[in-house]
């Protein structure tokens, strides 16, 4: 018995061949992806979730803003706030103090402080000027003056 394939055929049969065999890896890697994927551990997911810690920073939400001459709207965990925290502090504004994480500050409208949710933000309620980030104390200070 005889077999006579032409040319074409064969390339054919070639081609459906690499095919398979490319199917039949392909199949092999996801097979050995998903295992990885189902054997994965995070370290990060598989951590405990820690409540957010009252901090001593304060904290004026659910206070009026009468009598306030500024407001202060910080993280205690941003370096730059923390940076910030001792100038608010000894300055001569009376700041209100909001920590937008906590339940307590969450019914505050801050759009109306020009809060674009980055930290430290300074707004003055006498002229409406703001300002987000860290300053030099010098800059602070001529801000603070500003806001008089």
């Amino acid at each position: 018995m005889k077999i006579e394939i032409s040319c074409g055929k064969l390339v054919e049969v070639v081609i459906i061949a690499a095919l398979i065999g490319m199917q039949i890896y392909n199949s092999y890697r996801i097979s050995e992806l998903n295992s990885k994927i189902e054997n994965f551990q995070s370290p990060i997911i598989n951590q405990p979730i820690k409540p957010i810690q009252p901090s001593d920073w304060q904290v004026d939400c659910g206070k009026d803003l009468n009598g306030y001459d500024a407001v202060f709207i910080y993280l205690p965990t941003c370096p730059h706030c923390q940076r910030m925290e001792p100038l608010v502090k000894s300055s001569e504004l009376k700041f209100y103090w909001i920590d937008p994480r906590l339940p307590k500050c969450s019914s505050i409208n801050l759009t109306k402080f020009d809060f674009k949710g980055f930290v430290p933000h300074f707004y003055c309620l006498k002229n409406g000027n703001s300002h987000i980030g860290e300053m030099p104390e010098e800059s602070f200070r001529n801000w603070t003056e500003s806001c008089k």
